[in-house]
């Protein structure tokens, strides 16, 4: 997967967009639903509210009189969407209506609600949990507690409606991440476009093309770098010429002196020779061999020991140059005189000599 995205700027490009976008779309959507949430939870608890107090106000008559009938037909009336139960109680905690009948007439045993209804004078929760929330509200004569209203709705609503927000934000999440990666591929795709022209230009040119220009429809970096390439490709091909023409001229001058050049590689101990340098033994170009043992097989005996010591003298740092005379072997047989020359022409990154280049006379 990596190897995937790293072969592609554009993919890199995307991916990296898609990553930021969908981390800020999820920061966004995310801080949206708990808002959101918090925002129905309230919904939920003022309206839980408000028809616990609209209850308790229209109980105070009944609950006065003890008249069991009046409090369940508010009771029945009681019609909130998720209610489990609605009950009314008198301030001992007598059951004076409840959804579920069978508690009519009771009283309420558990300590922790006695406590809290003798504490409170104004609407709370009691509980809240998986199964609902609990909701109280006192019934008032003037400032006088009578009695209690307690409702208990289920979160079912509460729970549903977050989950269709979650579902909505991640819908929406999900949408504007592809979006975005579309849009980023749209505007990326330009620039990889061009980028590869770019690439492909080079590429000509490591093959040796240096005619290939590049040409971008665009004001922007690219086209500058696009610009900056093409007057370096310019300059390239007029220096190219230019060594071109000295490279003839210098051919043209070497074949008038009769001088002969030969380059050593010091790495492979290949020795390139020129057509003068086998023409001044009798020879065609490709009648030699392009190797060492070529120049040393045909001097003469008795040169070969001032032949070696000056090579290896030069070869050693003992002397500035290489100049030896000596005699080789023509083809036809002859011994000729002739005067080798050279220096070192070209070192690796350590200093140390790769090329040994001179001429022969």
């Amino acid at each position: 997967m990596r190897s995937f995205f790293k072969k592609s700027l554009s993919r890199q490009i995307i991916l990296g967009v898609s990553l930021i976008h969908a981390l800020l779309m999820t920061i966004f959507v995310g801080d949206f639903i708990i808002g959101r949430n918090i925002d129905l939870e309230d919904s939920f608890n003022k309206s839980s509210f408000e028809f616990a107090e609209l209850i308790a106000k229209g109980s105070i008559h009944w609950v006065l009189s003890s008249d069991f009938i009046g409090i369940e037909e508010i009771i029945e009336n009681a019609n909130l969407e998720d209610t489990s139960f609605v009950e009314i109680i008198d301030a001992q905690g007598k059951v004076l209506g409840h959804t579920n009948r069978d508690l009519v007439g009771k009283f309420i045993s558990d300590q922790e609600s006695l406590t809290l209804l003798k504490k409170e004078s104004k609407p709370f929760i009691q509980s809240q949990d998986k199964e609902g929330t609990l909701f109280v509200s006192p019934i008032k004569k003037g400032d006088q507690i009578i009695g209690w209203v307690r409702m208990k709705r289920e979160n079912d609503i509460l729970i549903s409606r977050s989950n269709d927000l979650i579902r909505t934000g991640l819908l929406f999440t999900f949408m504007a991440i592809i979006l975005g990666g579309f849009l980023s591929w749209f505007l990326v795709r330009g620039v990889t476009e061009d980028l590869l022209t770019i690439a492909k230009a080079t590429t000509e040119l490591k093959e040796g093309n240096n005619q290939k220009r590049v040409h971008l429809d665009r004001e922007d970096e690219l086209a500058t770098l696009a610009t900056n390439f093409n007057g370096l490709l310019d300059h390239l091909s007029e220096d190219q010429t230019e060594i071109q023409e000295t490279k003839t001229k210098l051919a043209l001058a070497l074949e008038g002196s009769g001088l002969g050049v030969w380059d050593w590689d010091l790495t492979t101990n290949k020795v390139t020779y020129d057509k003068n340098w086998a023409k001044i033994l009798g020879y065609e170009i490709d009648e030699i061999e392009m190797d060492i043992k070529t120049w040393e097989s045909r001097v003469h005996p008795e040169d070969l020991p001032s032949y070696y010591e000056d090579i290896n003298n030069y070869l050693e740092g003992k002397i500035d140059h290489y100049d030896n005379t000596h005699r080789l072997k023509h083809k036809d047989g002859s011994w000729i005189y002739t005067s080798g020359k050279g220096r070192f022409s070209a070192w690796d990154e350590s200093g140390k000599p790769t090329r040994f280049t001179g001429t022969i006379l």
